[in-house]
């Protein structure tokens, strides 16, 4: 649930610098999941800004990108569980916080979804 808007929207973030791709996939998936809030970033830095400011429920990284790879870009958002309880698969809810290791500034909030 959204909490801001009481509703049940759900927030993505596409990392995407090709502006046709990024076109095609918008237009798939608003049609398919209207409800959906989608936010577009073009670089690795637009990326990480968004991320920390929309908290998006889902992100879908593009492999290249100009300047820092997606591949580098996703293993900047490692989280910490501290309990140990995400696992492979699980749709999770990550929040920054203070770093807590080299890797990890985010921390596990909530596990949305197991994994099947």
């Amino acid at each position: 649930m959204n909490h801001s808007t009481g509703t049940n929207m759900k927030r993505v973030l596409i990392v995407e610098d090709n502006a046709f791709f990024l076109q095609f996939f918008r237009e798939t998936l608003r049609s398919r999941f209207p409800s959906l809030e989608i936010s577009e970033a073009a670089d690795g830095e637009e990326a990480i800004q968004k991320i920390k400011a929309l908290q998006p429920e889902a992100i879908f990284m593009d492999v290249r990108l100009p300047g820092e790879s997606g591949l580098e870009l996703t293993k900047k958002i490692k989280a910490h569980d501290e309990t140990n309880q995400a696992g492979i698969g699980d749709l999770v809810r990550v929040i920054e916080s203070r770093p807590i290791s080299k890797e990890k500034c985010w921390r596990l909030a909530e596990i949305l979804e197991k994994a099947k």
